[in-house]
Parts: C-alpha cells; sequence; structure tokens
C-alpha cells in the first residue's frame, strides 16, 4: 500500500488494531503493512499510543457530528432523543472497527490522553442529558435524573458492536429504533 497521508496510515493502523489488538501491533507492523519505513512512518505519527488516541478522537468526532447535527434541527425533544439513539446505534454499526478498538485499547492511552477523552465522550453526552432535560420540561417523558437516563442509553447501546452481525436478520437502523422505542416507552412511562 502507497502513503496518501497520515488518514491513510491511521487507517492501516486501525485495521492492524483490530486484527491483531494494540499491544500484539509493531511499529514495524504498521510500517510494513503501510509500504513505509520505520523512519517513514514516524513522520505520520509519533507513537502507537498517539494513533490509538487519534482513532479515539476521529470516533468520537463521527458521534458528536451526528449529535450536533440532529440538535440542530428545532424539533420535539423527544423525537430528537429517538433520532440520537438510533444514530448512535447506526454509527455503532459503521464504525465498528473504530468502536472495537475504541473499547480495547482505552487501558492502553496516558493518563493525559485518557482525560481528554473522557473530555470528549462527556461532550458527546451532554447531547443526551440536555435533550432527555428539555423532553422533561416539556412534560414529553416522566420526571427523571436526565444524566442517569443518558448513561443508562450508552450502557444499553454501546455493547451492541459486540453481538451485532451485518448478516442478521435486523438492520442497525432497526435495531436502534427497536432500542429507541423501548427506551422512550420506559421513560414516558407506557408499558
Amino acid at each position: 500500500m502507497k502513503h496518501n497521508g497520515k488518514e491513510k496510515i491511521l487507517d492501516v493502523i486501525l485495521t492492524l488494531f483490530a486484527e491483531k489488538g494494540y499491544k500484539e501491533t509493531s511499529m514495524q507492523d504498521i510500517a510494513d503493512r503501510a509500504d513505509l519505513t520505520k523512519g517513514g512512518l514516524y513522520h505520520y505519527i509519533d507513537s502507537k499510543e498517539e494513533a490509538l488516541y487519534q482513532i479515539h478522537e476521529r470516533a468520537i468526532g463521527l458521534f458528536d457530528q451526528g449529535a450536533r447535527d440532529i440538535c440542530a434541527k428545532p424539533e420535539e425533544p423527544v423525537i430528537q432523543l429517538e433520532r440520537l439513539i438510533v444514530e448512535h446505534v447506526r454509527l455503532i454499526d459503521s464504525h465498528h472497527r473504530e468502536i472495537k478498538v475504541a473499547y480495547q485499547g482505552i487501558q492502553f492511552l496516558s493518563d493525559e490522553h485518557k482525560v481528554a477523552i473522557i473530555k470528549s465522550r462527556d461532550r458527546y453526552l451532554q447531547y443526551f442529558i440536555d435533550t432527555l432535560s428539555e423532553a422533561m420540561a416539556q412534560g414529553e417523558i416522566r420526571p427523571g435524573e436526565a444524566k442517569m437516563i443518558a448513561l443508562f442509553i450508552m450502557g444499553a447501546t454501546n455493547w451492541i458492536h459486540t453481538w451485532y452481525k451485518i448478516e442478521g436478520s435486523k438492520s442497525a437502523s432497526e435495531i436502534g429504533e427497536l432500542f429507541a422505542g423501548y427506551i422512550l416507552n420506559g421513560i414516558r412511562g407506557q408499558s
């Protein structure tokens, strides 16, 4: 593979981390797969850990952009919440490698990078918290702790990447809609 910039190198690294794992992937493995010398590789990345952090940031950026786009549209908060949940599941499916690498690799990040990832993750979570709070204020869902409900939504959806199969009977969007329905019915107080 001939290199076409940093994004291509990150894609190679992502593929190797997903295939072999972070610890088992060496800089030489990356250089070989990218058709670079190790010295040439260091032109693009400083370390495996830095590449792992950039993969995390890239993935969180996709989720953040999706939530920002949804929340920018003037809709009922409960509709926005449903769309946030469906988009979250859709992104987990369409970026399953990034999600797998992110979950398996977070333990290998430096404390500084972990803090930055948590800050980015919390910024994304805030879209859910704000939407839930607005839905509560408008009486669309029953009162509760918006942050706890947002964390419940993340807990219910984040591990889909471990069991979802593309060839299964439901698409990621269908699963997202089902999850959104179950969650919304629960917080609306419907049975």
